[in-house]
C-alpha cells in the first residue's frame, strides 16, 4: 500500500473500524514508513486532544496511542495464533476422515 492509502485509514484505524486483513496491511506500513508513522501521530494527537478537551479531560495522548498501536499488533498476534490453529485443527480432520475411510475400506 502506498502512503495517501495508509492516510485515508488514519480514521478508521483511530475507530477500530479495520479488518483484520487491512489492519496487517496498515500495520506493517506504520511499522517501516517513518513519514507516515509521523502523520499517524499528529493525526490521531489533534483528534484525540480535541475529544478530550471537549470532554474536559487532560491525559498523556503520546501514551493513548501507543497504548492503541500495542492493542492493534496483540489483536493481529491473536488472529494469527488463531488461524494456526484453525489450521491445525483442519489438518486433524482431513486425517481422521483418511483413517475412517481406512477403516471402512478395509472391513
Amino acid at each position: 500500500m502506498n502512503c495517501k492509502e495508509i492516510e485515508k485509514m488514519f480514521p478508521l484505524f483511530q475507530e477500530d473500524a479495520l479488518s483484520t486483513k487491512e489492519l496487517r496491511k496498515f500495520m506493517a506500513h506504520i511499522d517501516t514508513c517513518e513519514e507516515c508513522k509521523e502523520e499517524l501521530a499528529i493525526y490521531y494527537l489533534i483528534n484525540e486532544g480535541m475529544l478530550s478537551l471537549e470532554d474536559g479531560n487532560a491525559f498523556d495522548l503520546q501514551k493513548v496511542m501507543d497504548s492503541h498501536m500495542e492493542r492493534a499488533k496483540a489483536h493481529l498476534r491473536l488472529r494469527r495464533t488463531l488461524q494456526s490453529a484453525i489450521y491445525g485443527l483442519e489438518g486433524l480432520v482431513v486425517a481422521a476422515i483418511f483413517v475412517i475411510l481406512a477403516l471402512i475400506a478395509f472391513q
